[in-house]
């Protein structure tokens, strides 16, 4: 079963009889608190739907899959304009786990078709598009009606392959959209040539070595201790078991980890690579990419080839969903193919995969924008920036017009790759009180 918050059962009655149902508590703890109310009973539940995106301004039918369905699982709905659509007022007395709701997208929104686990079997798709697929057992109806609540298999688990049509030197960005919508597909994307073999995103020539001495226990965390780290200066590349982290801190103290960048508190990748956890004494070779063409020196030390495949997005800002930046390094044909993680299929394992062009840009916040400041005193404040499409750049700020004595330190900058900074506001002992004008 998935992982939820409460337990969930779902029993197939085998034979006419009594039954017996023990309910208790996990951690044998119990008091006058500890109480619990129990659903028991043949009861609609809803526990996924398909596809996860529709197109605007359409109507169309999806299926909703569960158990206990007292209707059609396949329900009519009608789209406006782009944004969340939750599910039509007659499926809302079913049971569900979640609220559901589907993504209403402006783009063309097909769906897969069967068979396409091969990559000359590959679904033909346009840029820009959002086609939906599952990741169903091989060999399956994709359309063919749902069990009801099935647990995941690894018995003959699912791929899709997608082919498009990219223009050389442009970058687009492939990404998935399935565990934010509800769906247990723990999604890995990879783009290959047309005849299926792997396109090669970067060369990475390793100069010194090191290695782990003191490892965080999970993927998130944003300090490790390295060896050697007295080599290391600030953005250097390190390379680790695949993942590529980058120096933001240089350790403060013997008992200091070296601080790598992050995003959305959690380490983040390079390359697209996926963040992921290390073991001790696990070796590290700082790198540098090599240019198209670019003989590696031959220090005897390797040289790492990543693939343009991701599995979490790097960014870590869409949970285990997966993005690619992708330039298409010659003209033609290439191919996606979609797999899950950790090798599970099902007819619930629904995702969108999104194709389109990169749009680089940035959305800055202000935050805490209204201090109360003394007269003679200062207050902090900070921006932070939401970076989108591979847009790394220093962003350059400007507070303009302020009122009279109150000052701020520059230049304000968020540096390249950096995202936040901080600064502070100013106020002259002899400052008055601003007017709504000043303000203004």
């Amino acid at each position: 079963m998935y992982k939820r918050q409460d337990p969930l059962l779902v029993f197939r009655v085998p034979a006419d009889g009594t039954y017996r149902l023990r309910l208790a508590e996990a951690t044998y703890a119990g008091s006058a608190d500890h109480f619990a109310r129990l659903s028991l009973g043949e009861l609609p539940l809803v526990t996924g739907i398909f596809p996860l995106t529709v197109s605007t301004n359409t109507a169309t039918e999806v299926e909703v899959l569960g158990v206990n369905l007292r209707r059609s699982d396949r329900i009519k709905l009608a789209t406006g304009r782009a944004g969340e659509q939750g599910l039509p007022e007659p499926a809302r007395e079913w049971r569900s786990r979640r609220e559901w709701k589907f993504e209403v997208s402006e783009f063309p929104t097909p769906l897969e078709v069967e068979p396409n686990e091969a990559p000359s079997q590959a679904t033909s798709v346009p840029i820009p598009v959002a086609v939906n697929g599952r990741l169903k057992t091989k060999g399956t109806d994709s359309g063919s009606k749902s069990p009801g609540l099935a647990s995941p298999s690894r018995a003959e688990p699912d791929e899709d392959f997608f082919r498009f049509q990219p223009n050389q030197g442009v970058t687009y960005v492939l990404e998935t959209s399935a565990s934010r919508r509800g769906s247990p597909v723990d999604t890995r994307i990879e783009v290959l040539w047309s005849d299926g073999r792997p396109v090669e995103q970067v060369r990475l020539q390793a100069l010194r070595n090191s290695a782990i001495t003191f490892r965080p226990e999970t993927s998130d965390e944003t300090g490790i201790r390295f060896e050697n780290w007295e080599e290391m200066e600030l953005n250097d590349l390190l390379w680790c078991g695949g993942e590529v982290m980058k120096l933001f801190r240089a350790p403060q103290g013997p008992d200091s980890d070296s601080a790598l960048y992050s995003a959305n508190g959690m380490r983040r990748g390079f390359f697209d690579t996926t963040p992921m956890a290390h073991y001790l004494e696990e070796p590290v070779f700082f790198v540098k990419p090599l240019a198209a063409g670019e003989k590696p020196v031959p220090n005897g030390l390797p040289v790492f080839t990543l693939n343009t495949v991701n599995e979490d997005a790097a960014l870590r800002d869409i949970g285990t969903d997966s993005r690619i930046h992708f330039t298409a390094p010659a003209g033609g044909e290439f191919l996606v193919r979609v797999t899950d993680a950790r090798q599970f299929s099902g007819p619930e394992f629904a995702y969108t995969l999104v194709i389109r062009e990169a749009q680089p840009d940035f959305v800055v916040t202000l935050n805490g924008a209204s201090p109360v400041v003394a007269a003679g005193s200062g207050q902090s404040f900070n921006f932070s920036v939401k970076r989108q499409d591979g847009f790394e750049g220093a962003i350059r700020l400007a507070l303009n017009h302020l009122p009279t004595g109150w000052t701020v330190a520059g230049p304000l900058v968020i540096e390249a790759g950096h995202s936040s900074m901080s600064a502070t506001l100013n106020v002259a002992p002899n400052a008055g009180q601003p007017s709504e004008a000043e303000w203004d």
